[in-house]
């Protein structure tokens, strides 16, 4: 899937998305000269391998609500300190994400 959302209120800078079975990429396009922007890098994010954790949070409620609007998720796992098995699933979606402009929304799911 391709996809570019325009950035900020710059009508010549957007940012395109493409994403594979494998990854999702992001980079920033500059209409003005046609080019890739040069000052900011691409951001590619490989698609995580699924673990019991993350297919816990994702039969959450705020996982499936949160998927009704997110075009290109990817997931973070971290393993909590707590001596028990803990982790911490965070759902991004790189629309928001994405080279040189973060937004941090980020919903998250803990589990056992």
């Amino acid at each position: 899937m391709l996809q570019l959302f325009l950035f900020g209120w710059n009508p010549y800078l957007w940012t395109g998305v493409v994403e594979t079975a494998r990854s999702v990429t992001a980079v920033r396009v500059n209409s003005r000269s046609q080019d890739l922007d040069p000052q900011v890098e691409t951001q590619i994010r490989y698609q995580p391998e699924e673990t019991p954790a993350t297919l816990a949070a994702k039969s959450s409620p705020m996982r499936r609500a949160y998927m009704n609007w997110v075009r290109f998720p990817i997931t973070e796992t971290e393993a909590l300190e707590s001596g028990r098995r803990q982790y911490v699933v965070r759902f991004k979606d790189l629309r928001f994400e994405n080279a040189g402009h973060r937004v941090h929304y980020s919903p998250s799911v803990s589990s056992d």
